[in-house]
């Protein structure tokens, strides 16, 4: 008689840990969602803060208040190694 009282506990056991496992299944998928929902409304409020944003740059290069200047490296590379590493230099 005791083997059949420990077996039917047993099998109450098993559904309690059932219970608690599908509990826990489901919390977590709820707390997925939610995570995901955050995350999509806070990507919406920084697209939309960025597409209605007018503000221009007031940065522009390394050294804020400077500008930049162009200079044609490619040509001064060219003209410096001409002048000193070509077989017939300048």
């Amino acid at each position: 008689m005791n083997s059949n009282f420990t077996s039917s506990s047993s099998s109450s056991d098993d559904d309690d840990d059932d219970e608690k496992y599908e509990r826990m299944i489901k919390d977590f998928h709820q707390q997925n969602q939610n995570l995901y929902q955050a995350a999509m409304s806070n990507n919406n409020l920084l697209y939309g803060w960025h597409m209605n944003s007018n503000i221009a740059p007031t940065h522009g290069g390394s050294v804020v208040g400077h500008k930049m200047v162009y200079r044609d490296r490619e040509m001064a590379d060219h003209n410096l190694f001409n002048d000193y590493f070509a077989e017939n230099p300048r």
